[in-house]
């Protein structure tokens, strides 16, 4: 690495050819700067994504990626993230029109304005700060464009039905159980106490 700029980082290929970094391809994680990720005179393996006008050494461009080398955590999105999965993720950004929450390394999703409050609000940062933890609800994946869609309001609803159907199953369960005739034993059978 010879020097940065807030665009990408410049790397000596040899023969005093340079390639540039772009930001959005150091890392599946979000790079504010080139800097957090580099430092001036590391060695980095890096693939060539294109070149563009070689030869002319005013217009030369040799584009270059480490991401490129890495796996990448959106392959397995769909299974890892199916639809109706609730989880834990970190505020990273705040826009006019919703927040984006990192669920896992190099994985963020949106979250609408309108999802996020059961009330009407103006901006994220009525609800949400930056850096925040929160629970969220998986709406919908779309693992081509490396893009999910998630609700906050919607957590609680999911978590309301999901306790509504183990107490119903557990309901069900206790029904078909034999009392024993003794109400002091059947409580505590219920209330799990004994076998």
């Amino acid at each position: 690495v010879v020097r940065f700029e807030s665009f990408g980082a410049f790397v000596a290929l040899g023969s005093g050819v340079e390639g540039m970094i772009h930001v959005s391809e150091m890392s599946h994680k979000r790079v504010e700067k080139p800097q957090d990720v580099l430092a001036q005179g590391q060695k980095v393996e890096v693939v060539v994504l294109g070149t563009k006008s070689l030869g002319n050494r005013r217009k030369e461009r040799i584009s270059l990626s480490i991401k490129a080398l890495e796996g990448n955590p959106w392959d397995d999105s769909r299974k890892n993230y199916p639809a109706g999965t609730m989880l834990e993720g970190k505020v990273d950004a705040l826009e006019d029109y919703g927040a984006f929450v990192e669920i896992a390394e190099g994985v963020r999703g949106m979250v609408h304005v309108s999802e996020i409050a059961d009330r009407r609000i103006g901006h994220p940062r009525e609800e949400l700060s930056v850096g925040g933890e929160v629970r969220v609800v998986v709406l919908e994946v779309d693992a081509r464009r490396q893009r999910l869609r998630l609700s906050i309001r919607q957590v609680e609803t999911m978590e309301s039905a999901a306790n509504l159907r183990d107490f119903q199953a557990r309901m069900k369960k206790e029904q078909t159980e034999e009392p024993s005739g003794n109400a002091l034993t059947d409580a505590l059978r219920r209330a799990k106490l004994t076998d």
